[in-house]
């Protein structure tokens, strides 16, 4: 049986080792790929040919009976599709290719799939592919567009990874067309291109800042975190999902009320509008659910509870 959660990649959550690792055994060949994590801090899987960025022993059946395996996860490897279109400059004044790209990309390393935080995984293949296509179609032949798809594709077709490694894409087809004379004019490319820019380097930017979340809620200063995240509301959800994704446990300290995260939730509560309140305590409910399932109510109704909330009804 799988849980219910969605993941950002092809990724499954296992409830039950022993079925799915005996299950897996008597498949063949196959895409989807066991990573386990262990009670004693390693990573298995049962394909360790398979990228790797950590040391990875294989997973065996015998990890499930010796109750060895702390999660299971089943990533799917199989090739998937990405399928945009984008606007290139050409030398030729005046004229614009716009070319429909299609993209196949894959899952190259299972365990790094698992524990890498979120990224804008297809924002970085379209990205690295207009690079290619982009100084390609600069010194195109217009009058011969046909010939651009035929050396784009040759270009695309070896599978390149992504800088960390846990995606591998290429095996491209293309199609460009001309615009047409004036359709675009060499300045409004640029806003393009620059637009483009400014979008990548705002990805690179939130790549950063939930890396970096990342590295707190791991070391377990989850007061910390709760403390820059009141200065920081926007991301709320992508660190209460990163919390519900690998099970961080939040202990009981948010019932603490010295304790810097009830001064923190109190915070965020203060300055939000009715909407984001009740995002925050749906998001804050799904992330508790599931550990403490019995107690969620109660740690909502401290944590979130009437002094702050009517706090806020009353300056509405």
């Amino acid at each position: 049986m799988t849980d219910n959660r969605e993941y950002w990649l092809p990724i499954t959550r296992k409830h039950s080792p022993v079925r799915a690792i005996a299950s897996r055994r008597r498949r063949r060949a196959t895409d989807q790929v066991l990573v386990a994590e262990l009670h004693d801090g390693r990573w298995a899987s049962t394909n360790i040919q398979l990228g790797s960025t950590t040391q990875v022993t294989a997973l065996t059946l015998g990890m499930a009976l010796n109750r060895q395996v702390k999660r299971l996860y089943e990533v799917d490897t199989s090739p998937q599709t990405l399928v945009f279109t984008s606007l290139f400059e050409t030398e030729t004044e005046g004229k614009v290719l716009e070319g429909d790209i299609v993209v196949t990309w894959r899952i190259s390393d299972p365990v790094a799939a698992v524990t890498t935080p979120k990224f804008d995984h297809l924002g970085d293949i379209r990205s690295a592919a207009e690079d290619l296509l982009r100084a390609i179609a600069l010194n195109a032949d217009v009058e011969s567009v046909s010939d651009l798809s035929n050396k784009a594709d040759q270009a695309l077709a070896p599978m390149k990874r992504l800088p960390n490694g846990v995606i591998s894409w290429g095996d491209a087809a293309t199609q460009f067309r001309l615009t047409g004379m004036g359709t675009l004019h060499r300045h409004s490319v640029e806003s393009i291109r620059r637009a483009r820019i400014v979008d990548r380097e705002q990805r690179e930017l939130d790549r950063e800042r939930i890396n970096f979340y990342s590295d707190v809620i791991k070391s377990g200063r989850i007061s910390l975190l709760a403390l820059m995240l009141s200065n920081e509301k926007e991301q709320v959800q992508k660190v209460l999902d990163y919390i519900q994704l690998h099970e961080i446990p939040l202990g009981s300290s948010v019932l603490d009320g010295q304790d810097p995260v009830r001064h923190a939730i109190g915070q965020i509560m203060s300055t939000a509008d009715d909407f984001e309140l009740q995002q925050m305590r749906s998001s804050l409910l799904r992330t508790w659910q599931s550990q403490h399932q019995d107690d969620a109510l109660g740690i909502l109704r401290d944590a979130l509870g009437s002094g702050t909330y009517d706090k806020h009804q009353s300056q509405q």
